[in-house]
């Protein structure tokens, strides 16, 4: 008898062990399907999604999410009474996999409302408004249009861009475009001439350029302004974030274009031009739909 008693205590032990697992493994993917609304009810901080591209978001000596998104999406989680969010790191091309995914609940990355993104989630209110620009070596010939890449030289955009989007309807294919992960792959290209130029907004040329530890990189603003509209930098939602997204936005629209807004992105190389715009749509009487129409951008 004593081996049946030992099979069967053997038999509950692994049974036992298997529901644990089985447990563990469903609260991971519960975790990771919670909705957001759900997650800030129960105390938990928002997952804030950001790729590395200065100055939208970048790592200061102490590893922490600094940059023009963490500082305006910060301030507006204080002003509508949310618990500080945890950061994570994704390249720009997957963040709207990783959002809709659920590994996510918002991205704060400098991503620009776009048409196409529109379907996808929801924007909040827009934080800036720029054009797109060039960086380039020192000494490199103008290039002020797309086109002007059908010509010969070598153009980088980032993955999933819409700078990507409007090279390639410019008719630019792989002989003439080279696309990246992520800005500093591309700049580690543009430094060894494998690429003559890279395509990224104005502000971030102007950035990128102006902290050349040994200034051999230029930045051209106002790259391609006949493209399309200037881009508009926004937060990007899911569509089951509907609430927060309005709660976040009646933040925004007391922070946008305040003195202490002004102070907190100045350093990143935002300025007047760039926040008047979208600080006086702000304050302007909104309606109740939960995302702002998606214009057509020359956004990243």
């Amino acid at each position: 008898m004593l081996p049946a008693r030992i099979s069967v205590h053997a038999w509950f032990t692994t049974a036992l062990i298997g529901l644990a697992a089985l447990g563990f493994a469903l609260a991971i993917l519960l975790e990771a399907r919670t909705d957001t609304e759900a997650r800030v009810a129960s105390g938990r901080p928002l997952r804030v999604g950001y790729a590395l591209e200065a100055p939208y978001a970048m790592l200061d000596e102490r590893n922490q999410v600094i940059g023009e998104a963490p500082a305006v999406f910060n301030a507006a989680l204080r002003e509508a009474g949310l618990p500080p969010a945890v950061w994570v790191h994704a390249d720009f091309g997957n963040l709207l996999d990783e959002l809709e995914s659920g590994r996510i609940d918002v991205i704060a990355a400098g991503m620009f409302i776009t048409p196409e993104r529109g379907k996808r989630v929801l924007f909040s209110r827009p934080t800036a408004r720029v054009d797109s620009g060039l960086l380039v070596r020192r000494g490199q010939a103008p290039l002020a249009r797309y086109i002007d890449f059908l010509r010969g030289p070598q153009l980088g955009v980032l993955r999933n861009s819409v700078e990507e989007t409007r090279a390639r309807r410019a008719g630019l294919d792989e002989r003439q475009l080279r696309v990246y992960p992520d800005p500093a792959t591309a700049i580690a290209a543009l430094r060894a001439r494998e690429i003559d130029a890279l395509a990224l907004s104005s502000v971030s040329v102007n950035y990128l350029a102006a902290h050349d530890a040994d200034a051999a990189l230029v930045a051209l603003p106002g790259f391609d302004t006949q493209a399309g509209a200037a881009g508009l930098p926004a937060f990007q939602w899911r569509h089951d974030a509907a609430a927060l997204q309005r709660r976040v936005d009646l933040a925004l629209e007391h922070y946008l274009g305040s003195p202490e807004h002004l102070a907190a992105v100045r350093g990143y190389g935002f300025d007047e031009t760039h926040i008047l715009p979208v600080s006086a749509a702000a304050k302007a009487p909104a309606d109740d739909t939960p995302a702002p129409t998606a214009p057509t951008s020359t956004a990243r």
